[in-house]
């Protein structure tokens, strides 16, 4: 769904930038399946200009050079929709002449949504609004200035409540604990001058996007257009002011794909219709075969999409294999036990499935969206690993894995460079050696309580538990409820 509306969403906003609407359908329907295009153009050395050649060739490669961008992230996070709307909502309140009123309303509250959504949509909204703004004031455009300063007060107001949300948190005891496991914070007020030549297309942008809305007299667009690609020098440098930054590379996967991929559609229609007139003769004498090969263009590139999934999905097919007997034993804990109930199992990728394919909890705290503090974490870990007589050597085995790391501690020992995110030479998901010692340490020498103090209310052990070599003494007075295809399941309380 989310993928549909989507390109919906793309053909909505270039047909209000360019007017057109056999234009705006093809170019939504080319930034759906070529976004990752965008971030190679222009392409800064020889190895990106190899990547960006290679991906209209997707068939003289083994190795699949690219892949439809929003139909992997978007078809399950409803992020993109909201923030091409709140643009949209943006530009029509600005530009149009009737209804101003009612997108100037809707600006407000999109633009407040993407507080609730992602971090990185409200920080490039919030930069952009101020760009252009100010871009509207120099101008002396009062009128269309008002407007996006009403439209960034209704944003506020709507926002209200997350920042209400956050002030509760912040006030929790681990809040600096969640802060440093889940947020991948970049320490320090440098500017990232290694990043000039991104710097000079998006100036380039900019300035084209000006010159040609004088040519075509068309102002506010221009505007538009240019703060829209001025923002992104700001949202990579807002450390200069605030000190810190958060991964970086998602300004580029997350959100230069999209605002770039609207100021490229645009721009290059507005460079059509600059150099239209003296192509019109040579347009009309030749309109048929361009037709023919506007379609056989399609066809490629809709074939090399198709060929690229095929590929990526015969390479992935594992991943997405859940074994009948696992499925069977999904089942049941879906039609026999509560919701939320707590299922109990030492496996990450027990403990990755159940919340997918079940209505129960898990027992593992993860690292990267529970509030639980550190210790917590740990100690549930220690519970879960005692109980099932695991040996401290399959611990030892897991915590240098980077699903383990991500779970128990994701980003809290990530590089907080600057360049941490971009490129930089760093350990990456990897725990340091003596926090690696200090959890063996802590692990061999820890004692199962009396009363396990956290809620659990079964317990879990399928093929991934055996294969960690699980001990089934711990469980002899515990009920059995379930044992079917290798998948044996008790109840937590002790008959």
């Amino acid at each position: 769904v989310f993928p549909i509306l989507t390109f919906f969403l793309l053909y909505l906003f270039i047909r209000a930038l360019t007017e057109n609407r056999l234009y705006a359908l093809a170019s939504a329907l080319w930034l759906m399946f070529y976004a990752g295009i965008i971030l190679y153009i222009p392409p800064f050395n020889l190895v990106e200009l190899k990547v960006l050649i290679l991906k209209f060739f997707p068939f003289l490669v083994d190795k699949v050079p690219m892949s439809p961008k929003y139909l992997l992230r978007e078809a399950f996070i409803p992020g993109a929709p909201f923030f091409l709307l709140a643009f949209y909502f943006v530009y029509k309140a600005v530009s149009a002449e009737a209804r101003q009123k009612l997108y100037l309303a809707l600006a407000g509250i999109f633009y407040g949504l993407l507080f609730y959504l992602y971090f990185f949509f409200w920080v490039f909204t919030s930069v952009f609004l101020g760009i252009f703004f100010f871009a509207l004031l120099v101008k002396r455009k009062t009128s269309e200035a008002s407007v996006i300063f009403i439209a960034g007060v209704i944003g506020l107001i709507v926002s209200i409540p997350f920042w209400i949300n956050y002030v509760n948190l912040a006030q929790l005891p681990q809040y600096q604990e969640i802060i440093n496991r889940t947020v991948g914070v970049e320490v320090g007020h440098a500017f990232r001058w290694e990043l000039w030549m991104d710097y000079l297309s998006y100036v380039g942008i900019a300035a084209l996007s000006l010159w040609l809305g004088k040519k075509l007299g068309k102002p506010v667009k221009a505007l538009f257009l240019a703060a829209l690609a001025l923002a992104g020098i700001a949202v990579l440098n807002v450390q200069v002011v605030s000190g810190f930054n958060v991964q970086s590379d998602h300004w580029f996967s997350r959100i230069f794909i999209i605002t770039h991929s609207i100021i490229w559609a645009s721009v290059a229609y507005d460079l059509f219709l600059y150099f239209k007139p003296p192509l019109t003769l040579w347009i009309d004498k030749y309109r048929r075969a361009l037709k023919i090969l506007l379609c056989i263009i399609v066809l490629y590139f809709s074939a090399s999409v198709l060929y690229n999934q095929i590929i990526i999905e015969r390479r992935a097919v594992d991943n997405y294999m859940v074994p009948n007997s696992l499925m069977d034993s999904y089942k049941w804990l879906n039609e026999n036990t509560p919701n939320d109930s707590v299922v109990m199992a030492p496996a990450l990728e027990t403990n990755m499935e159940i919340p997918v394919y079940t209505h129960n909890r898990i027992f593992l705290a993860r690292a990267h969206n529970s509030l639980a503090p550190d210790e917590e974490i740990l100690d549930r870990l220690y519970v879960t690993y005692k109980l099932f007589g695991i040996p401290t050597a399959k611990l030892d085995e897991m915590i240098q894995t980077f699903e383990g790391v991500f779970h128990f501690f994701t980003v809290k020992y990530f590089s907080r460079e600057l360049d941490a995110y971009m490129g930089g030479k760093h350990a990456g998901y990897a725990l340091p050696r003596e926090v690696r010692e200090k959890v063996l340490n802590e692990y061999t020498f820890f004692r199962l309580p009396a009363e396990i103090p956290y809620r659990f209310d079964y317990i879990f052990i399928g093929p991934y538990e055996r294969k960690l070599g699980v001990s089934l003494v711990s469980f002899e007075s515990y009920k059995q409820v379930y044992e079917r295809g290798g998948v044996t399941i008790y109840k937590a309380s002790k008959s």
